[in-house]
């Protein structure tokens, strides 16, 4: 559901926005990143240290809000699952060819 309002722990959701054909969308994504959230280890036994746990932005410096562009590379606690990178794009600006430090 994508609330009209800023989110209030102390307060219900507005569950009659959820059958709301505009909201199908953000449950559609939702959806997805649970599934993936479940299938992939890394994503949900992880540590942070500094070896399993990282935010850095393509030339490797520290990732801020103003360059609203963020990598994590996340990897299983157990060693079991592979590493996952997840990069966030927070603009509305196309970024081609965006390179990640390794």
């Amino acid at each position: 559901m994508a609330t009209r309002h800023e989110w209030n722990h102390d307060a219900n959701p507005d569950w009659s926005l959820h059958d709301v054909s505009m909201h199908a969308g953000v449950r559609m994504v939702l959806a997805e990143l649970n599934r993936l959230y479940q299938a992939e280890p890394a994503l949900h036994r992880w540590r942070r240290r500094r070896r399993r746990f990282g935010h850095r932005d393509a030339m490797g410096r520290v990732a801020t809000p103003s360059r609203s562009v963020f990598a994590l590379l996340r990897t299983d606690l157990t060693g079991e699952g592979r590493p996952v990178l997840v990069v966030m794009n927070a603009t509305p600006i196309l970024r081609h060819n965006y390179r990640l430090a390794s």
